[in-house]
C-alpha cells in the first residue's frame, strides 16, 4: 500500500495562508466573492470588471483591486491577466490602510519597469514563501494604489473584531471551531459576533467557516495525495458525508470531481 505523507506543519500553514498568483488567458469569471483581497493586472488586451455593481475597463498595463467580500465578476476575451489573492496576514500594511475606507476609484497604472519587477519577483515566491517577502514584492503595487486610487470614509469588513475572529479561525481551522469558542478567544459575546459576521460579509459564522475550509480543501486536493476522507478530517469537517455535501453546495462539484478536473489542467 502506498504510504501517503501528511503535509508538515509548515506546509499546512502555507496552504492555510491564502496567497496565490496565477496567469490567466481569456479571463472570464461569474459574479462571486473572495475571502481575501484580489488584484488583477492586465498584461495583454483589455478587461471589463464589475465590482459592487460598478463597471470598470482595465487596459493593458493597468490594474484593479477588490477587497474581501466585495461581489465582482470580470470578462476579457483575448486578454492575459495576473490575478493575485492575498489575506490580511500576508499584507497587514495594506489592510491597515484600507481600514474603514470604501474605494471610489480602483483602476491604477503600472510603469513597465515596476510591472516587470513585480512579475519577476512573484515567480520567486514559491522559493521565499513568507509574508514579509510577499508584502515587499507587492509594495510597489500598494504604493500605486495609495497614490492613484481614491477612497471615502465608510464601513468595510476590516473592523478589529471581525479581523481578530478571522485570525482565530485561520489559526484553528483544522480543530473544533465554534462561534462560542472564537467569541471567548477574542472577548466578544457570541450574539454580537454572529451579527458582526452577517453585517461584515453577508453570511453567518458557520457558513463562513465552512467556505474557508472548502477553499483550503481545494488546495489540498490539488497539491497533495491525501485521500478525500483524510482531507475532510484535516480541514475540520468531521465526516466525509458532511464534507462532500458542503463542498458540492459551494463549488457545484464533488471533491473527487474537483481533484480530477484540476489535476488534468496542470
Amino acid at each position: 500500500m502506498k504510504n501517503i505523507e501528511r503535509p508538515s506543519n509548515s506546509e499546512f500553514k502555507s496552504i492555510k495562508s491564502t496567497f496565490s498568483e496565477t496567469k490567466e488567458k481569456n479571463v472570464e469569471c461569474v459574479n462571486h466573492i473572495n475571502l481575501e483581497a484580489e488584484i488583477v493586472i492586465v498584461l495583454q488586451g483589455c478587461l471589463k470588471m464589475c465590482i459592487e455593481n460598478v463597471e470598470y475597463i482595465i487596459n493593458e498595463g493597468q490594474g484593479i483591486f477588490a477587497l474581501p467580500f466585495e461581489t465582482h465578476d470580470f470578462y476579457g476575451p483575448d486578454s492575459t491577466c495576473s490575478i493575485i489573492l492575498f489575506e490580511r496576514e500576508t499584507a497587514p500594511s495594506f489592510f491597515s490602510f484600507v481600514k474603514n475606507k470604501v474605494p471610489t476609484k480602483r483602476v491604477f497604472s503600472l510603469d513597465k519597469c515596476v510591472l516587470d519587477y513585480v512579475l519577476f519577483s512573484l515567480n520567486q515566491i514559491h522559493l521565499e514563501n513568507d509574508s514579509v517577502y510577499i508584502e515587499s514584492v507587492l509594495a510597489p503595487i500598494f504604493f500605486q494604489i495609495t497614490k492613484q486610487c481614491s477612497f471615502k470614509e465608510g464601513k468595510n469588513i476590516a473592523n478589529d473584531i471581525f479581523s481578530n475572529a478571522l485570525k482565530v479561525i485561520n489559526d484553528n481551522i483544522e480543530n473544533s471551531v465554534t462561534l462560542s469558542s472564537v467569541a471567548r478567544k477574542i472577548g466578544c459575546h457570541p450574539v454580537t459576533l454572529s451579527k458582526i459576521f452577517i453585517s461584515s460579509c453577508g453570511m453567518g459564522f458557520t457558513e463562513y467557516l465552512n467556505l474557508k475550509r472548502g477553499y483550503i480543501a481545494q488546495k489540498l486536493l490539488t497539491k497533495t495525495e491525501l485521500s478525500v476522507t483524510e482531507i475532510a478530517l484535516e480541514v475540520g469537517f468531521g465526516s466525509l458525508r458532511n464534507f462532500n455535501r458542503t463542498f458540492k453546495r459551494f463549488f457545484s462539484e464533488s471533491p473527487g470531481q474537483y481533484r480530477k478536473r484540476t489535476r488534468r489542467a496542470l
